[in-house]
């Protein structure tokens, strides 16, 4: 009996100590996705690879070549090499772990689309993609380029910073920030390029539900032309409320809607409001003329047709910035890429409304080949315009009185330009 009474605690210890090693593995494995929840995963171009396709794999490639991860991780896809892929997709996971993905490297990626459930970064990459979609925040950072044909983030915000992003060739709309619930919808774009085109404008370029916020940059719109906004209301992308997007394009000058918006770098004409001309004040040489004589220019802050009229109600006037001066009247209208008479002397204005100053500006529509000089004051001294000349196979600069450009850099149509000291452009200055 006492030997019987021994072999069951014997018999008792061991199950004991298998029961424990039985639980150990599945008590181990917690332990390990707890403590890698949170980590970083680095995935070279160079080695996509050799991704690993086994059950719990942190990415893999799946059998169309498309990279795989999950929500366990965050992943860092750094382009040391350039590649083409269909496509980037985060699998869903039944964990509050958020997992983001960004992506970085000088190289090129190509990809048909990337979907993911958690944040994208986009750090100064190079990225062809075709939709660009995530639950998480996006961020286009630091001289990234993108060029895409829909970029769409849901429930939460878009962000862009000193990059360069193309969304065309879009169906409905090209870049759209929706609220999902109470979330997201904001789009924030910081000195960057956003060019947002559409097959049909009448969709609009840009839809966002908390609007669109510019810092030292602004909406584009083409010479008469004017930024359009319109609510719009629905709950289709929210829980239980109806919400309103608001739909963004631009008309131009004859009422229509084009299917660009751009967003470019530089102040927000809106934003200033100093009105002092950079001219002398030529109104009292002006305002004694025969009103009837005012064809094409503006007077004094009134703008006369070329019937002479003055049906035209905004005034004009002038406004400067950190960037420089243009002429904006009352209606949000300031002249681009054109040569505008203003009070009596001629300005040119080029592509985003500001005024040339100490150089040779633009071509004259009477006179194509032209660039006629403007001073610090902006205004055209009434001097013969300059021409390029081609001699053999060197280049150089003149005007009709024998004067041309030597030893020094000169400023010609919006370009720096360095002649030597026999008058040649050195095409390898720098």
């Amino acid at each position: 009996m006492k030997l019987m009474k021994n072999l069951r605690t014997v018999l008792a210890i061991v199950l004991t100590v298998i029961m424990i090693i039985g639980f150990m593995p599945s008590v181990g494995v917690g332990r390990v996705e707890a403590a890698e929840s949170n980590e970083n995963v680095t995935i070279y171009a160079s080695k996509i690879n050799e991704g690993d396709g086994a059950n719990g794999a942190k990415w893999y490639l799946d059998d169309e070549g498309g990279l795989i991860v999950n929500l366990n991780y965050s992943y860092s896809l750094y382009l040391d090499a350039s590649i083409s892929l269909p496509y980037i997709y985060q699998e869903w996971q039944d964990t509050e772990t958020s997992g983001g993905f960004t992506i970085s490297g000088s190289q090129k990626l190509v990809v048909e689309v990337i979907e993911l459930e958690r944040e994208l970064t986009i750090n100064g990459a190079n990225i062809t993609a075709g939709l660009i979609t995530s639950w998480g925040n996006v961020s286009i950072l630091s001289g990234s380029t993108i060029n895409a044909t829909q970029l769409d983030v849901n429930g939460a915000d878009l962000t862009i910073s000193n990059s360069t992003v193309s969304v065309s060739n879009s169906d409905e709309y090209a870049i759209a920030a929706w609220i999902y619930g109470d979330e997201g919808g904001k789009i924030n774009i910081t000195n960057s390029t956003v060019t947002s085109i559409v097959d049909d404008p009448e969709y609009g370029n840009i839809i966002c539900h908390n609007g669109i916020n510019l810092n030292n940059c602004y909406i584009k719109t083409p010479a008469n032309g004017k930024v359009d906004s319109i609510v719009e209301e629905d709950n289709f992308y929210s829980v239980n409320e109806i919400v309103s997007f608001t739909v963004y394009h631009i008309l131009d000058s004859n009422g229509k809607i084009p299917a660009k918006i751009e967003i470019v770098p530089g102040a927000t004409p809106e934003t200033t409001t100093k009105t002092t001309t950079p001219a002398s004040d030529n109104s009292s040489n002006t305002t004694t003329a025969n009103p009837k004589s005012y064809k094409n220019e503006w007077v004094d802050g009134q703008w006369y047709d070329a019937n002479g009229k003055t049906t035209y109600s905004p005034k004009g006037s002038w406004k400067k910035n950190s960037i420089g001066w243009w002429y904006e009247d009352t209606s949000g209208w300031f002249p681009t890429a054109r040569w505008q008479k203003i009070d009596g002397d001629w300005y040119y204005f080029n592509d985003i409304g500001y005024m040339a100053e100490n150089e040779y500006a633009g071509n004259w529509s009477a006179y194509s080949e032209g660039y006629w000089w403007v001073g610090a004051d902006g205004a055209w001294d009434g001097s013969e315009p300059g021409v390029w000349r081609l001699s053999g196979t060197k280049w150089w600069f003149k005007d009709s009185t024998g004067w041309f450009a030597k030893n020094n850099w000169y400023k010609i149509g919006g370009n720096w330009y360095k002649f030597d000291a026999e008058g040649w452009w050195d095409e390898n200055a720098k």
